[in-house]
């Protein structure tokens, strides 16, 4: 998928989110927001031509040399180590509100699961075999399709 459909479905994600876990103050929505549009651009980071791969540079590309594209970093386990990595590490010496870790995780799960409706689709346990694949073509009319129809949940929910 391109980053507009991944923000979209982001966004799609971070409103559900909202809406069961309403309690919070605009600053930690705001907060939670940003953490969420980073946390669904930041899988591609392994694609140097990607909208974080361009703007982390050289980074992007060292990561891209030693992990595939739709690799390790599009799996369940990147999620796992960013979880314990902010919760235990830089939640504890930046004091993070996990509202806002919880932006950053919902807006990677909402990149995977929407290169999981791709027919490259993803290996969400990296490197074992299983891969999920859908119907999407990415930047094609399907991909279209997918942002129409989540703009129009977002609009009319």
């Amino acid at each position: 998928m391109r980053s507009n459909t991944h923000i979209l479905l982001g966004i799609l994600a971070g409103s559900v989110y909202f809406h069961y876990f309403p309690n919070h103050n605009i600053v930690l929505q705001i907060l939670f927001s940003l953490a969420l549009i980073f946390g669904v651009l930041l899988p591609d980071i392994d694609e140097a031509h990607s909208t974080i791969g361009q703007r982390a540079g050289f980074v992007s590309k060292l990561i891209q040399k030693i992990f595939k594209h739709r690799g390790f970093f599009h799996s369940a386990w990147m999620i796992l180590i960013l979880y314990a990595l902010f919760q235990f590490v830089v939640s504890k010496y930046l004091a993070i509100n996990n509202f806002v870790l919880m932006g950053f995780l919902v807006g990677y799960a909402a990149h995977l699961l929407g290169d999981a409706i791709t027919v490259n689709g993803i290996k969400p346990f990296y490197p074992l075999g299983l891969t999920i694949c859908g119907p999407v073509r990415t930047g094609k009319f399907s991909e279209v399709l997918v942002a129409l129809a989540i703009i129009t949940w977002i609009v009319t929910h």
